[in-house]
């Protein structure tokens, strides 16, 4: 069974080393399907699996190989005795805050959203057309 919608990102210039500001500007996007479905249909459905998986993939990737965590600095947790636990906290204190960042942007531009939804009736989306309604 094919994705009812996604979002598939082309980056403008192929790139190795990623900010810690750019990781979680990337991650509230990726939430951003889920932080829809729930402003707009007041429900959520199992369409942003694959999203959630990505995410879920680079928030651990930070916290335990990238140094990008307040908690545990400038630490790589797989040479440490960290407990799993442990980990689980601190990637769902980050989800819920890069989630609840998602659900303000929705919010600020339930306009854009709606307009998005009603184009989403065709089968593909140009990044064109996604800008004409980001513009305004």
């Amino acid at each position: 069974m094919g994705a009812l919608g996604y979002v598939m990102q082309t980056p403008e210039e192929e790139k190795f080393l990623n900010t810690k500001k750019e990781l979680q500007a990337m991650l509230v996007g990726m939430l951003g399907g889920r932080a829809a479905e729930e402003i707009v249909f007041d429900t959520v459905t199992t369409g942003a699996s694959n999203d959630i998986e990505k995410a879920t993939d680079i928030i651990k990737k930070m916290i335990v190989e990238y140094g990008m965590n307040d908690e545990f600095g400038l630490l790589n947790l797989d040479n440490l005795d960290v407990k799993p636990e442990v980990i689980t906290k601190e990637a769902v204190k980050l989800a819920k805050a890069l989630q609840e960042q998602s659900l303000i942007l929705m919010k600020e531009n339930i306009d854009r959203l709606r307009d998005i939804a009603e184009l989403m009736k065709k089968e593909t989306l140009t990044g064109e057309e996604i800008r004409k309604i980001a513009e305004r």
